[in-house]
């Protein structure tokens, strides 16, 4: 990960996203400490993941727009 301060994202699958939520789900006060760290543990993993494949913000918003524009171009030439 670079040092810059520009903002940065990743795209995540839903499978991460769960990960990280169910630790803020968490009943922390009726979980053993081997379950917590277990927790702790997954959500490292996945936020390191993140972290090591951000990018800038509008190199995200790009690749996620791209799809978009592929597929309204599509229909506009089916249209004609």
């Amino acid at each position: 990960m670079s040092d810059s301060t520009e903002p940065r994202a990743a795209l995540l699958c839903v499978e991460d996203l769960v990960t990280i939520m169910a630790l803020v789900d968490l009943d922390k006060k009726n979980i053993g400490f081997e379950q917590l760290k277990e927790a702790f543990a997954q959500t490292r993993e996945v936020l390191m993941r993140v972290a090591q494949y951000s990018q800038p913000i509008p190199e995200v918003q790009r690749m996620c727009d791209h799809p978009v524009q592929i597929i309204t171009l599509q229909k506009q030439i089916t249209h004609l």
